[in-house]
């Protein structure tokens, strides 16, 4: 799509003719609008390429020109000749303010370009993410309200919020057992993260207006799918009270034989919840026995090994003391008392040799 804006004239019954007001959107001149529409210019005016001033002011980013032209009445929804509306030229610049400026003045996101792309599919392209999830939700919010499937599925696919909610609170799955389609829910409950149990402004969820049908593929569907039999709306009823109020016996004894079969199975999965709780408090005492018993075990040994050092240092005392007296008596026996008189020796001899 060529995006590019000039001041451009084009000729007819051999006048130039300027597109004043989608200049000056272009240009930003958000206060000459008004003059210009009061002179007579259509807020609507698009060029030999279809773009108008709103598609314009959102390639530029002119917020305070969109602002005005969305006061003044522009048509928001208007296709160039390549089918693009002003909030795909908005998604595909990434500017969340403009987005949001078209959304809140009614722009619709759930028109396709000639390439049947959304708008929320040039943001994706374009690299905002975030942006293009945001305003596939709205779409996706849109679509809900219109009961449109077809864009549900698209949306869906490309990355929406299955369990995104209108103003009233209905999603699609809401919306899809309402009007019992039988095919569109079965394909919902296969989305993953799919809530089946939210509920609406009133409280209904769609088992209860599948109940208030009589729809009993879609309450089969919605049973196996484990939602909630005991959701009351606002009024304090069930899905089993609405299909009772409005005469839906079938469906009522359906519920009831879940409902029976819900309580069994939750009166066993408490039994063995109890039997699991008694066997985990049993297992705990035996573990707190077993730890007293080593602890105990652990004590007494220590003890005894205390008293084993103790012993063992008093014996090695003894024994040390005994070599010492034993060493000491050994002494005495061997030097004996020094009592004897020593024995008187003889003169010594002078030596002849010299003939002394």
């Amino acid at each position: 799509m060529a995006q590019d804006v000039e001041m451009r004239t084009v000729s007819g019954e051999g006048q130039g003719r300027t597109y004043a007001v989608i200049s000056t959107a272009a240009a930003g001149k958000y206060m000459d609008l008004e003059k210009l529409i009061a002179e007579g210019h259509d807020v609507n005016e698009a060029d030999e390429r279809g773009l108008t001033a709103a598609h314009q002011a959102a390639f530029y980013r002119r917020h305070e020109a969109l602002g005005e032209l969305i006061r003044l009445g522009a048509n928001l929804n208007a296709q160039d000749n390549d089918g693009w509306t002003p909030l795909m030229t908005a998604a595909s610049t990434g500017d969340s303010v403009i987005v949001q400026q078209l959304l809140d003045g009614n722009a619709h996101p759930l028109i396709q370009s000639k390439e049947r792309y959304m708008a929320h599919s040039y943001a994706k392209f374009g690299q905002y993410p975030e942006l293009a999830h945001r305003i596939a939700n709205v779409a996706l919010e849109r679509a809900i309200a219109l009961a449109d499937f077809f864009s549900i599925f698209y949306l869906l696919e490309d990355g929406a919020d299955v369990n995104t909610q209108t103003l009233p609170g209905a999603t699609a799955l809401i919306v899809a057992a309402h009007a019992g389609q039988t095919e569109v829910v079965r394909r919902l409950l296969t989305v993953p993260n799919i809530h089946p149990d939210f509920q609406e402004k009133d409280g209904w969820t769609a088992l209860m207006f599948a109940a208030y049908s009589g729809n009993v593929d879609i309450v089969y569907m919605l049973l196996d799918h484990g939602i909630d039999l005991g959701v009351q709306n606002v009024q304090g009823m069930t899905a089993l009270d609405v299909a009772k109020q409005f005469n839906q016996a079938e469906v009522a004894h359906i519920l009831e034989q879940r409902s029976v079969q819900v309580m069994q199975y939750q009166a066993h999965a408490a039994a063995e919840r109890a039997r699991e709780e008694v066997a985990a408090q049993e297992y705990a005492h035996q573990a707190y026995l077993h730890a007293q018993a080593e602890a105990q075990a652990a004590a007494q040994r220590q003890t005894e090994e205390q008293l084993a050092q103790q012993q063992a240092a008093q014996q090695a005392q003894r024994a040390n003391a005994a070599h010492k007296s034993n060493n000491a008596g050994a002494g005495t026996s061997a030097a004996g008392p020094n009592t004897a008189k020593a024995a008187p020796t003889e003169p010594a001899k002078k030596s002849s040799f010299f003939g002394w």
